[in-house]
C-alpha cells in the first residue's frame, strides 16, 4: 500500500490564504486563547496577555497559522519556552481544544476548555489496527494529543463495521458523556493524507450492557467536534461502531486522529 510516502503532484503542498471565518475563544483555569481571521490572543495569569497578527493558510482540510512569536505563553510540556521568531503551526480547534503542532507533528501549545476538564481515563481497544513497518496505527493513538498519529483500521474493506471500545479505568458516577472527535489522517507535512484515506461519517455508540445506543453524524473536518451522549444508565463500557465513511481518493483505510470520551 505504501500510502505514507506517495505524494500526488496535484496535492503538493500549495498553501493559499484561507477563505473561512474563525472566531473562537477557550477559557481554562488561569489562561485563555482566542482565534479570529486576523488575530490570536494568548492570556496567562503568570505571563500576561500576548496579541499576534496571524495569517491563515490551508492545504485541503488542514489549517495553518503564521505569526511572529515574541512572547512567553507558548511552551512545551517540558517547561521550556518556544524560541522567538516566525512560526507556522498546524492548528486544530473546536469547543474543547485549541491545539497547535509544529512540522514534526509535535504539540507545542494546547488549551483545553475548563468545562471539559473532567476528562476520564479509559482503556481503548479496536477490532483491528494497521501496522506498516515500524509504525503502529494503534487505538491508543486516538487519546494522545501530544503527537499527530491516527488510529487506522486494518480490515479488508472500508472500515464499516469496525468497532472501538472504551472501558473506564474506574467506576463512573454519571450517565452522560461527551465524545470529542478529530476526523481523518492529520499530518503537518502531508496534508493530502487526509483526503487520500477514509474518514468516519456516521457512528453508533452503544452503552454496553444496556439496551441503549446513540447514532452520531460526523462532519468531514479534522477540527474538533464534540457530541453529548445522553445515556440513561451509567456506562460500564462504551462501544463505537463505524456505520458510514467518507471515501478516500486513493486508499480504503479509515482513519481517526482523535476520539476522546469524558464528562463535564
Amino acid at each position: 500500500m505504501n500510502k505514507r510516502i506517495v505524494c500526488l503532484t496535484y496535492f503538493s503542498i500549495l498553501l493559499t490564504s484561507a477563505v473561512f471565518s474563525v472566531n473562537i475563544t477557550i477559557y481554562d483555569y488561569g489562561k485563555s486563547a482566542s482565534l479570529t481571521d486576523t488575530k490570536m490572543v494568548l492570556e496567562d495569569d503568570f505571563n500576561g496577555s500576548e496579541e499576534y497578527d496571524i495569517t491563515w493558510e490551508y492545504a485541503g482540510k488542514l489549517s495553518y497559522i503564521k505569526f511572529n512569536y515574541t512572547g512567553e505563553n507558548i511552551y512545551l510540556h517540558s517547561g521550556y519556552n518556544i524560541p522567538h521568531g516566525l512560526k507556522k503551526y498546524l492548528v486544530l480547534y473546536g469547543n474543547a481544544f485549541i491545539n497547535m503542532y509544529d512540522e514534526t507533528n509535535t504539540l507545542v501549545y494546547s488549551i483545553f476548555g475548563f468545562k471539559y476538564t473532567m476528562m476520564l481515563d479509559f482503556d481503548v481497544k479496536a477490532t483491528s489496527e494497521l501496522k506498516e513497518g515500524n509504525v503502529s496505527y494503534k487505538a491508543q493513538n486516538m487519546t494522545d494529543t501530544n503527537r499527530l498519529i491516527p488510529w487506522v483500521e486494518a480490515s479488508h474493506n472500508d472500515g464499516i463495521g469496525e468497532k472501538i471500545t472504551f472501558t473506564p479505568k474506574y467506576d463512573l458516577s454519571f450517565p452522560g458523556l461527551t465524545l470529542i472527535i478529530s476526523n481523518g489522517f492529520v499530518d503537518y507535512q502531508k496534508p493530502y493524507l487526509y483526503r487520500n484515506n477514509n474518514r468516519i461519517r456516521k457512528i453508533r455508540v452503544y452503552n454496553v450492557g444496556y439496551n441503549e445506543y446513540q447514532d452520531v453524524e460526523i462532519d468531514d473536518t479534522p477540527n474538533y467536534q464534540d457530541f453529548y451522549l445522553d445515556f440513561k444508565n451509567i456506562p460500564r463500557k462504551i462501544e463505537i461502531e463505524i456505520l458510514e465513511v467518507y471515501k478516500g481518493t486513493m486508499y480504503n483505510d479509515t482513519c481517526i486522529n482523535l476520539m476522546m470520551p469524558g464528562g463535564f
